[in-house]
């Protein structure tokens, strides 16, 4: 998530994620945008749907309690939200080692993988961060952004969190801060 979102949805890149998750003009990887030009995103235009389909009520129990087990690590399809709009929506996958990975619906063009690091806090509880670079609308690097998400599991395939999502300029002087929520479900494998 380098740079803007398409202006069908309005634009964010996260983060992270974080974004994961941003929207306007000089957005970088996992980062709002400055100004917050958001606008909602329409889960009803077929070009936003991501076809994820929950795990088929017959999946056998192993299966499920390995997913179950897994706490955060695996897959996830999540939606963040800044302000109760939906700003972006992501496929963000955790990892074993610590490690994490979210891919949004920015243009790969404009940068949709954002990369992070995660710890576990309690043992419903984790701790996600997102470092980023930020750039002009000519291309020129402006500073850096951190997206920093707070995750708790509702349950064994859902969780909700929030993010904060700081700016700095080359010199790194804290500017712009953001915050919102973010949900996600984990996909299941489909057989």
């Amino acid at each position: 998530m380098k740079k803007t979102l398409s202006k069908t949805i309005g634009g964010l890149a996260f983060g992270a994620v974080a974004a994961i998750l941003m929207c306007g003009t000089n957005a970088g990887a996992c980062s709002l945008p400055a100004g917050m030009g958001l606008r909602p995103v329409n889960f009803a235009d077929p070009a936003l749907k991501l076809g994820v389909a929950s795990a088929p009520s017959e999946a056998p129990q192993a299966k499920r309690e390995s997913a179950s087990s897994a706490g955060v690590v695996g897959l996830w399809q999540a939606t963040y939200s800044s302000a109760g709009t939906v700003v972006d929506m992501a496929f963000e996958a955790f990892h074993s080692d610590g490690t994490e990975m979210l891919n949004d619906i920015t243009p790969p063009a404009e940068g949709n993988v954002c990369l992070g690091v995660w710890v576990q806090e309690s043992p419903r509880t984790f701790k996600l961060t997102h470092p980023s670079w930020t750039f002009d609308a000519s291309g020129n690097l402006t500073g850096t952004a951190t997206f920093q998400t707070t995750i708790n599991l509702t349950s064994a395939d859902t969780f909700s969190g929030t993010y904060t999502l700081t700016y700095y300029d080359t010199h790194g002087t804290q500017g712009s801060v953001y915050t919102g929520t973010m949900t996600a479900t984990r996909i299941l494998p489909q057989y």
